[in-house]
């Protein structure tokens, strides 16, 4: 299950990650701060985006919106699951989407487009090159085509009651909160709230927390200053191996390796 993750400081809104056999891993519901697009290479799998489920296979593009529960699996164990991604800061993309002060989610969630997938496979063969710092142009002409093909939809409008739950969630993820703190935000009896969660994520009130703050450390993962013992501490879990089992479940990887391959690939930059 070789991964690889990367970076570079003349691309700080740019992340990538490459599997090359992912069969062994299956993904819990999650999502990401950042917008995401991966290219499937090779094998079969069932993708999950929001309450839709769908199978991708070889050449097909998936994409995740920021904050987007998600989830991914290998459905063929004949060959490997092999996939790059590439995450993307939102406000990075709000820039190239017309008309757009800030970001707005993309409409598609899979794209069969040959050219699109090419694109996709050129733009990170420079990224992985010799000089990523000069992809900057590259980026932008990928991303602008990725926009338009994909378009801009609506959006679904929040219960303001879930919404409301959400929000002390990401406000104060780092403190001892309880369910009973949640549901009288939202104006709810915990077991309401429960099932409003249930209903509208497919996931618990405390498993949805747990995104919020698993999300949290990766952004403290990203900065690279604080001990992992401190990260878990400081994004509200009970201790760095509490925090570590949800981290895997949800990014296959520990975040230790996540870290690792950042700051090794940034060094290399230099």
């Amino acid at each position: 299950m070789p991964q690889r993750f990367w970076a570079h400081p003349a691309l700080p809104f740019l992340q990538l990650r490459a599997t090359d056999d992912g069969r062994s891993l299956c993904y819990d519901l999650h999502s990401h701060a950042e917008f995401s697009v991966g290219l499937i290479e090779s094998g079969h799998s069932l993708f999950r985006h929001g309450r839709e489920e769908e199978p991708v296979g070889p050449g097909d593009l998936v994409l995740m919106n920021p904050g987007l529960l998600h989830a991914c699996r290998a459905r063929d164990e004949a060959q490997p699951w092999a996939y790059t991604m590439l995450y993307v800061e939102p406000g990075w993309l709000a820039g190239l989407q017309q008309g757009h002060g800030q970001f707005h989610p993309l409409a598609a969630a899979v794209l069969r487009e040959p050219a699109l997938s090419q694109s996709f496979r050129a733009l990170v063969q420079a990224l992985e090159g010799p000089a990523p710092e000069a992809c900057a142009p590259l980026c932008e002409d990928f991303f602008r085509a990725l926009c338009a093909a994909a378009g801009t939809g609506p959006g679904a409008a929040p219960d303001p009651r879930l919404q409301a739950a959400i929000t002390l969630m990401q406000a104060r993820h780092d403190e001892p909160l309880s369910l009973a703190d949640f549901a009288a935000a939202a104006g709810l009896s915990v077991n309401q709230l429960t099932r409003l969660f249930r209903t509208h994520t497919g996931l618990t009130p405390h498993a949805y927390l747990n995104d919020v703050r698993v999300r949290a450390s990766r952004a403290l993962l990203r900065q690279g200053e604080l001990p992992l013992a401190e990260v878990a501490a400081a994004t509200g879990f009970a201790d760095q191996a509490h925090w570590q089992r949800h981290y895997r479940r949800q990014h296959a990887s520990t975040p230790g390796a996540y870290r690792r391959g950042l700051f090794s690939a940034k060094a290399r930059a230099r």
